[in-house]
């Protein structure tokens, strides 16, 4: 069977990237903390808000040849699933990462949805059953221990292997089914991003932000 992929790109936001980005919402979610930032077709975040499907989740951590720790999590409604990969090698994303497992007990998702451009917050259920087992305290120091300190041009390299690897053979999530639409989402921090929030809030000075979706 032919799976249809699809690739993008996302952004692991910061807690104060996300609070930005919450303020062009008409009613203000009480979210909090990190959150992954996407854009997927709408019609994928319907399935993956419909409670009139299966839906699963699930997590691991992959490396590449090199050694760069990378969290995979896979977010699946039937046979559709969207499967985040984030590098775990700076702060924002480990931190992100130990947050969503231990705190939050699972992902936040700022989707943005293609056809109109309006956010959509998604939450995971549960990543990890027992955050006090022995396989998490393990995987945790693993990631937290990581040191990757290849130059750009490699380290893309050695990530676009282990990006082939990871989405020739997605895994479903869901008993009895098959994944037969995948959406490959990479997010890495960015700095330099501003949420459109931030922008409203400059624009006006100190007034009311403007509502951008």
């Amino acid at each position: 069977m032919t799976i249809k992929t699809h690739r993008s790109a996302g952004i692991v936001l910061d807690p104060i990237q996300f609070a930005e980005e919450l303020t062009t919402l008409k009613k203000r979610p009480t979210s909090q903390g990190h959150a992954l930032l996407c854009q997927l077709p709408d019609a994928v975040v319907q399935l993956l808000e419909s409670p009139l499907v299966p839906h699963g989740v699930g997590m691991g951590i992959a490396a590449t040849q090199n050694g760069m720790p990378c969290a995979v999590i896979h977010v699946q409604a039937a046979s559709t699933q969207a499967m985040y990969i984030v590098p775990l090698v700076d702060k924002v994303s480990r931190d992100w990462f130990i947050e969503a497992v231990e705190s939050r007990h699972g992902v936040t998702l700022a989707v943005s949805v293609t056809e109109t451009q309006q956010l959509a917050l998604l939450n995971s259920a549960r990543l990890v059953d027992d955050i006090n087992s022995e396989q998490w305290r393990d995987a945790k120091q693993q990631v937290m221990r990581a040191r990757y300190e290849l130059e750009a041009e490699a380290r893309g390299l050695d990530f676009y292997k282990l990006l082939l690897e990871v989405e020739a053979a997605p895994r479903s999530v869901i008993q009895g089914f098959v994944v037969e639409t995948l959406h490959v989402v990479v997010c890495m921090p960015d700095p330099q991003y501003v949420p459109p929030g931030r922008a409203d809030l400059s624009a006006t000075d100190g007034a009311t932000p403007s509502v951008a979706h």
